[in-house]
């Protein structure tokens, strides 16, 4: 993450796609994800990290297709998406002892 940070967006300027560097910063976090689900056994991260990625992904297209507030929507998804992991969706309930 470190090195991609800075690289990415380095090359997303370089190329004039600077409105592309937010969601590229989402996917790089949406896809460090996918190993801690693995690392840790919890699943919840494999649905974070694929709610991140789709949303970057999504947000990438349609701005590449040319729909000006395409970067926007996938950043505002990404955002709602953490906040709702982050709110309880898709944890497992409390089992009752």
């Amino acid at each position: 993450m470190l090195l991609a940070f800075p690289l990415g967006a380095r090359l997303l300027n370089m190329y004039d796609f600077a409105e592309l560097v937010v969601l590229w910063i989402v996917l790089v976090v949406g896809l460090h994800f996918f190993p801690f689900a693995q690392a840790f056994g919890t699943p919840v991260f494999r649905n974070v990290a694929a709610s991140l990625v789709a949303a970057a992904l999504v947000g990438m297209g349609l701005a590449l297709l040319g729909v000006a507030w395409g970067p926007a929507a996938g950043a505002v998804a990404a955002g709602f998406a953490l906040l709702g992991y982050s709110g309880g969706l898709g944890q497992r309930a409390a089992q009752p002892a």
